[in-house]
């Protein structure tokens, strides 16, 4: 299985159709309408990157108000835990969060 996200930008004025109409194909996962230079955000998977491809070019392409897309191959990696939150079973209280010291550089005066 092969996982991508799409970057896709729009028409002025037409994001929200695009995601809905994107969100609708087959092999999409999710599709979003963010701010900045894309329009819309997609994560997409399919069985291989051929297929990844086609779809990108042959359905994502066609959707009326799609102006340009660029797809970027995602990684699945280990994630490990995050040091600040509390671990399970820890004593303390519920969503507290861990205290992480900070580093003390020695002050450097003229």
């Amino acid at each position: 299985m092969v996982e991508a996200i799409v970057l896709i930008q729009a028409k002025v004025g037409e994001s929200s159709a695009v995601a809905s109409a994107i969100a609708q194909l087959e092999g999409v996962m999710s599709a979003d309408v963010v701010s900045g230079p894309y329009d819309v955000i997609a994560r997409a998977q399919a069985e291989n990157i051929d297929e990844l491809g086609r779809m990108v070019v042959s359905k994502m392409q066609s959707v009326k108000g799609v102006t340009r897309t660029v797809t970027a191959r995602s990684s699945v990696f280990e994630r490990r835990p995050d040091p600040l939150v509390a671990p399970p079973g820890d004593q303390r209280t519920p969503g507290t969060k861990r205290h992480r010291t900070r580093r003390r550089y020695p002050s450097y005066s003229g």
